[in-house]
């Protein structure tokens, strides 16, 4: 299997903050050894600090893209296998940690000046006890503040987006594009594209 490293970036206040792992090069299973590596460093690429998680599942089929950090006001929340966890930013370590689901996380996104996160589950295999679907949004202090309601036994196939307008979209499995409500997860709206 041809392997490739994958990572996401973003700069907060003068320091860059990067994830990295080890992912397959064309569809199918990861690698088992994926060596998840979050770091620190200044604008001259010097290390601050360096956070290694080891061989821990991450998403599959990475080369259609990801989202797996953001920042809010100086906060850096990354995406980590199934769990979305607050960096502390001059040490790296761990300020929370929330299990999302149990599949990988494969965007995350920050909803404004909301102190909210969105998060999107893998579809593939998602299951929730409530059959709720696999996006949600995540407060600052870890509580889960909504979680779309699909029905159907529907799942979102894309990360979600905004619109230039500033609404949220998203399309499922089977072929609606979506409109959810940013503060509740509502669906407004449901369009089907084929």
């Amino acid at each position: 299997m041809e392997k490739r490293r994958y990572s996401d970036a973003l700069e907060v206040d003068g320091l860059f903050f990067e994830i990295s792992f080890d992912g397959a090069a064309e569809s199918g299973k990861n690698p088992e050894h994926t060596n998840v590596a979050l770091r620190c460093f200044n604008k001259h690429g010097q290390d601050i600090w360096i956070r290694m998680f080891g061989d821990i599942p991450m998403p599959e089929g990475a080369w259609h893209g990801f989202k797996l950090i953001c920042a809010h006001k100086g906060r850096v929340f990354v995406a980590v296998s199934n769990f979305l966890i607050e960096i502390n930013t001059e040490s790296g370590a761990s300020i929370s940690e929330i299990e999302t689901g149990n599949t990988t996380i494969c965007a995350i996104l920050m909803i404004g000046d909301s102190q909210q996160v969105i998060v999107f589950n893998d579809y593939y295999k998602f299951r929730h006890p409530k059959d709720l679907s696999n996006i949600a949004a995540y407060n600052f202090d870890g509580g889960e503040c909504w979680r779309a309601k699909l029905g159907d036994g529907d799942v979102f196939a894309n990360a979600p987006s905004f619109g230039k307008d500033g609404k949220l979209f998203a399309s499922t499995w089977n072929c609606f594009k979506c409109e959810i409500d940013k503060t509740n997860g509502k669906i407004l709206s449901r369009e089907f594209t084929k």
